[in-house]
């Protein structure tokens, strides 16, 4: 009997995921990314959702800051929190785990499952899609299912043996923070609701939920602080689990979970709105017509082989899971003084990994999602209101200062420059100035007074200045069009101020003292340890090139177009640099001295166009898809990083590239499939076309725009939005004249 149920089990979840993953969804495998250092996690969320719910395998080192990696064996439970692709670990709010027997309190230990109510697992069965994952607990015997909406997880439970069967509600667990007070209360029969205070990267955070199972309760037993008894109206303490057993037996068990990150009457709220008297196949079909309705904003080639329409669609996917709703469904939301506020008809967002994201992710949701992009600005400007600075690297109303430069100033000027301006633009402009201005931050005040950083007064002195540096002309451009002549006039001189840390010997960016003298010993291999020296996540090579906003000028610096081709060519052909180089762990895929595996060199292949020889473009960039990018769970060569090094792929797949976010300008590459459709408007499409394209015939013989012979190296976004078809005609051999004349550059 146990065999022919599990068999069912089986049947009917197949059955389920293959119904609903019809469509571009078929083609996203979320398991890609949960292997090497990429910290994806494999569950169940929806575009840009506040819900993110997924396995955890307990603690673990740096490869489980996602929750969960490919290599381990045993699953401890399924939180809704998690964050994807991050090097530092956080979040797994609010954990269920069903389980059988015994009433077991602990996770236990991952070698002796047996010892707590973690479990092992049947890795064969694991089916990860968008929306959807589940899962065959080996040691309770359990099929576990989850599927999501925006701020609602459902479990569904399938028990081989209905004896003693219950669900750990644990509280205490979360990944790589701890728990500083908790509150589980009875509201009926079938209904718990609670929150989990916590301390972690974002140092304060309430997460409120409701949680509905299928089946009435006949005890909740808790244990509190150490003290167990049983749960009458309510419990409160540090470390609160719960064990809910139920009345009868039953085959199957569901959980419906509420999130809210403002209040339990949020949480009802967002039950009511969300998952209240909704089937999980109904929720999930929504879930797949959510991503659906994203993944068909590119449309690529239907002949594409299956790998490649794997690695495409789950970059795309990856691209949108992040940043997060933090509104409720009435719009309350907690601002960044831990206040109540309301977002009235908006909806707020969180979790703004802008040193990443500012590069390639927000400029492809110009294209793909622009109204969302709308939301996160706003959600930028009303953190400045509340808080006095830009978000820097925010999470759940928290300010890390994670990182470095003030990037959502990039993100805020690419959108106005490009036309999309649903929010308030002198509010914006105010609020980047003001933190560009703000002192205390990261050695600004040292900026203003000496025109640099000096290294002997601020670690990673020339990562930060010279991403001051493009920040500080972003803020420049949006100042000019907005007919601020005054603060672009400033903002344009401070751009110019990376100069400070150019060394004519030999061509790289270093650190200057106090006195003005540049760092006497330097070797541009070396990556300092996190929080010392001159660099931050990489070394002299990955920072040499970081001028996106004066690659000329850069050039003019290096000694001519000859010169700095050269460089570039010695950046790719040299020795590779060890992958983790004894100091950061981030700095992974490497070409030489380049590392795709982490973000300041992410523009570097594209800047031979600005040489005259974009045929090294297309040469490097295919070599960096081949190479960095597969549809297995280690197909990411590094941090996957809130969509950044998804969003890389997905345009160096379509052709072009956004060096220079805030510029309107997209430098070409070569395209990787034959045809792709953009849905950039209503009834709009731009289509891109590579004819005779293959893995040899990988460089450009020419380009036509809607027909035209067209010989720049470069499109602008006006074009791409207005529609039309950009053709590349593909061959095996280089066309060194194209691009090369000084008026068909990058402009």
């Amino acid at each position: 009997m146990k065999i022919l149920k599990t068999f069912w089990s089986v049947c009917l979840l197949g059955a389920l995921v293959a119904c609903n993953d019809a469509g571009l969804t078929r083609y996203v495998d979320t398991m890609i990314g949960t292997d090497f250092h990429a910290h994806c996690y494999p569950g169940s969320t929806l575009p840009f959702a506040m819900v993110q719910l997924s396995p955890d395998n307990g603690p673990g080192g740096w490869d489980w800051c996602g929750g969960y990696h490919a290599s381990d064996t045993t699953i401890v439970g399924f939180s809704h929190t998690h964050i994807s692709g991050t090097g530092v670990r956080d979040l797994g709010d609010i954990m269920l785990m069903p389980a059988v027997g015994e009433t077991q309190w602990v996770e236990g230990a991952k070698d002796r499952s047996e010892e707590g109510y973690r479990s092992p697992f049947d890795k064969t069965s694991e089916v990860a899609s968008p929306a959807y994952y589940s899962v065959r607990l080996t040691e309770p015997k359990v099929t576990a299912e989850l599927t999501s909406t925006l701020r609602c997880g459902v479990h569904r439970y399938r028990f081989d043996s209905p004896e003693e069967q219950y669900v750990v509600v644990d509280l205490a667990h979360g990944i790589g923070n701890r728990t500083t007070g908790a509150m589980l209360r009875r509201v009926d029969e079938c209904t718990i609701e609670g929150v989990r205070r916590v301390t972690g990267w974002a140092k304060q955070r309430e997460v409120w939920f409701r949680a509905e199972f299928s089946e009435p309760f006949a005890v909740v037993e808790t244990k509190v602080d150490g003290t167990e008894g049983v749960l009458q109206d309510s419990v409160e303490g540090v470390s609160v689990v719960a064990a809910v057993r139920f009345a009868r037996p039953a085959d199957e068990i569901e959980v419906r979970v509420a999130l809210s990150m403002t209040s339990a009457e949020g949480a009802r709220l967002n039950f009511e709105a969300e998952v209240a008297d909704v089937s999980f196949e109904e929720v999930h079909r929504r879930g797949v017509e959510a991503w659906n309705e994203q993944l068909n904003k590119i449309v690529i080639d239907e002949d594409a082989s299956e790998k490649d329409k794997r690695v495409f669609y789950t970059a795309m996917y990856h691209a949108m899971v992040t940043p997060n709703l933090f509104s409720d469904v009435n719009g309350d939301y907690v601002d960044m003084k831990r206040q109540r506020a309301n977002a009235g008809a908006d909806s707020h967002y969180t979790l703004f990994s802008l040193w990443d994201t500012y590069r390639a992710t927000h400029p492809l949701y110009t294209i793909i999602a622009p109204q969302h992009n709308q939301a996160f600005v706003r959600s930028m400007i009303a953190k400045w209101r509340s808080s006095g600075l830009m978000p820097i690297w925010e999470s759940h109303s928290n300010e890390n200062f994670c990182m470095i430069g003030y990037h959502s100033v990039a993100v805020i000027a690419d959108s106005y420059m490009k036309g999309q301006r649903d929010f308030d633009a002198e509010d914006a402009l105010q609020g980047m100035v003001e933190t560009s201005q703000y002192g205390a931050y990261g050695g600004i005040d040292y900026l203003m007074s000496m025109g640099y950083l000096p290294y002997d007064k601020v670690s990673q002195s020339v990562s930060k200045g010279v991403e001051y540096a493009f920040d500080d002309w972003c803020i420049a451009q949006m100042a000019a069009e907005m007919g601020d002549t005054a603060t672009a006039k400033m903002y344009e001189s401070r751009a110019q101020l990376y100069r400070n840390y150019f060394d004519v010997t030999d061509g790289f960016l270093k650190g200057r003292d106090s006195e003005g003298n540049l760092r006497p010993e330097f070797d541009p291999t070396v990556v300092p340890h996190y929080g010392s020296g001159d660099f931050i996540e990489g070394n002299g090579w990955h920072y040499a090139f970081y001028v996106p906003h004066d690659v000329y000028g850069h050039i003019e610096l290096i000694g001519g177009d000859e010169a700095y081709v050269a460089k570039l060519d010695e950046m790719f052909e040299a020795p590779d640099l060890d992958d983790h180089s004894g100091a950061v762990m981030d700095v992974t895929g490497s070409i030489g001295q380049y590392t795709h595996g982490n973000e300041p060199s992410h523009q570097v292949p594209y800047l031979y166009a600005y040489a005259g020889c974009p045929w090294k473009t297309q040469m490097r960039v295919r070599q960096i898809m081949d190479e960095m990018y597969d549809d297995t769970p280690d197909g990411l060569c590094g941090n996957e990083d809130c969509g950044q090094l998804s969003a890389w792929y997905v345009f160096s797949a379509l052709g072009f590239y956004p060096v220079a976010p805030a510029s309107n300008v997209y430098v070409l590459g070569a395209p990787r499939f034959e045809s792709a459709e953009v849905a950039v408007g209503d009834d709009v499409t731009f289509r891109v076309k590579a004819k005779g394209v293959s893995a040899e015939n990988k460089y450009v013989a020419s380009v036509l725009w809607n027909g035209e012979p067209y010989t720049r190296s470069y499109i602008t976004h006006e074009m791409v939005m207005s529609g039309g078809e950009l053709t590349f005609n593909m061959s095996s051999e280089p066309n060194t004249s194209f691009g090369h004349e000084l008026s068909d550059r990058p402009r």
